[in-house]
């Protein structure tokens, strides 16, 4: 699985501003990179059922901010998103930490992603890009 999962790598830009998200498509698992700037496009496409996970490829603090869902139209496993203050929020990511593995109701979800140079024990600081991530 894993040689066949590197093998259909398909690097796709997701995000614009000062962050970049980077997409990795398989059969069923889709990973958004967070690096660098780059310009994106404005929504990535995923099938229902199709796992998406989160990676920090970034040198800083990272957190993915999730507003205006409800919980209950995004299942993970392992750590969950968690509401704070009207929006879903994914735990603090170090440098090469993943968060994910979260499959979500069909439906446009806006993402934000916060990077701060700062600490773990820090929220990140600034919003740094927005996403979309359309699920059929």
């Amino acid at each position: 699985m894993i040689g066949k999962m590197s093998s259909m790598v398909a690097g796709v830009v997701l995000l614009a501003g000062a962050a970049l998200a980077h997409s990795e498509a398989t059969d069923e698992v889709r990973v958004i990179r967070i690096r660098g700037a780059v310009p994106a496009p404005a929504a990535q496409e995923v099938a229902h059922g199709t796992v998406v996970r989160w990676l920090n490829d970034s040198t800083k603090i990272a957190r993915v901010v999730i507003s205006g869902v409800d919980a209950e139209r995004i299942s993970c496993d392992g750590q969950m998103f968690q509401m704070e203050a009207g929006r879903l929020e994914s735990p603090v990511m170090r440098p090469n930490d993943t968060f994910g593995s979260c499959t979500l109701e069909a439906g446009d979800y806006t993402y934000e992603v916060w990077l701060s140079p700062g600490s773990l024990q820090a929220q990140p600081g600034r919003m740094q890009t927005r996403g979309t991530l359309r699920v059929l």
